[in-house]
């Protein structure tokens, strides 16, 4: 990969002999690099650096989470006798929830990633739901900005987004 240009970076807490083969050493907390990560996401995230198809289509992101209790919502939250192991995206195009499919990864629908949206259950109450991607991403933003992640991993905040930026500049 290094002779077709990649840069590799070593992430950890000291000095080793693999950080001193890579091009960049970013030190980071002991058991924190977590943070780190999470800060990246939150750069790429809030700038919309993301490969937007590949998230719908191959990650959990789109699906819809009920607000009401932090779970799939589910066929089986629709439909008396539905599954329980079947879960929905939100199709902006028909302005409703259309269940995921079960056997491929091929996408039946253009899946929102962001928004809230009213669905009426089974029992005939209403519950907000929202993508997995929109839920993500509120957490990052209230918890792993660059400034919060650097208190928790005590890498510099310019580094975090130095290197989310290299993360968007490696996807193209």
């Amino acid at each position: 990969a290094r002779y077709n240009g990649a840069e590799v970076v070593t992430i950890a807490p000291d000095y080793s002999p693999s950080a001193m083969h890579a091009d960049e050493w970013v030190p980071v907390e002991a058991g924190a690099d977590a943070a780190l990560g999470l800060g990246a996401c939150q750069v790429l995230m809030a700038n919309g650096w993301i490969d937007a198809p590949f998230v719908k289509e191959q990650t959990d992101l789109p699906l819809l989470v009920r607000k009401d209790n932090q779970r799939f919502l589910r066929v089986a939250d629709l439909e008396d006798g539905g599954r329980d192991d079947q879960f929905y995206y939100w199709d902006e195009k028909r302005g409703k929830p259309v269940a995921a499919e079960l056997s491929t990864l091929k996408l039946n629908c253009d899946p929102a990633l962001t928004g809230e949206f009213a669905v009426t259950l089974a029992g005939g109450s209403r519950v907000t739901v929202t993508p997995v991607y929109q839920v993500l991403k509120s957490l990052l933003d209230s918890k792993y900005t660059p400034e919060q992640a650097a208190q928790l991993c005590k890498t510099h905040p310019d580094t975090i987004r130095r290197l989310a930026q290299k993360c968007r500049k490696a996807m193209g």
